[in-house]
């Protein structure tokens, strides 16, 4: 083998840039990737922490949503039973509020039917007051003028 032959032949062995693997990873290179270095111990433990981290995160969340749903299941039955707790409690108040707007119009009916009977009464009572001044004023001027004579009776009726 001629050392022109052997250079060909090492040439043609290499891969081109496009299909360039890397020897320790074996993973193509397209133009414009970075090459990637060999980790270093340093490099390893971080990214097996930062992984293990992670890991963490993710357990202690399924830990809370499975901790949460559980407490929203334990105390479904318990809000299902407050619902039910409130609504007839707006219920008994709904019939209360009736009841008092009953009574309440009944009490107004009958404090009106009172105000009318005594405005009445009061009416009354101011007529025949009324007529007996009438009826004073009336019997005074007669007899005033029956003490002054027919003359004046003319005069007064």
């Amino acid at each position: 083998m001629s050392p022109n032959n052997d250079s060909a032949q090492q040439e043609a062995s290499k891969p081109t840039n496009e299909t360039q693997t890397q020897e320790h990873v074996g993973v193509p290179i397209r133009p414009g990737d970075r090459p990637v270095v060999p980790f270093t111990d340093a490099e390893a433990h971080y990214n097996s922490l930062v992984g293990y981290l992670k890991y963490l995160v993710t357990i202690t969340m399924a830990a809370i949503a499975l901790g949460v749903s559980v407490f929203f299941f334990a105390t479904y039955r318990d809000r299902a039973e407050m619902r039910a707790e409130m609504r007839q409690d707006l219920a008994d108040v709904r019939s209360e509020i009736r009841q008092n707007t009953t009574d309440m119009k009944s009490d107004a009916k009958n404090t009106i039917d009172n105000t009318k009977e005594q405005a009445s009464a009061a009416i009354n009572y101011t007529k025949d007051a009324a007529g007996n001044q009438i009826s004073q004023i009336s019997r005074a001027v007669r007899r005033d003028c029956a003490h002054r004579g027919a003359k004046a009776r003319g005069q007064c009726f």
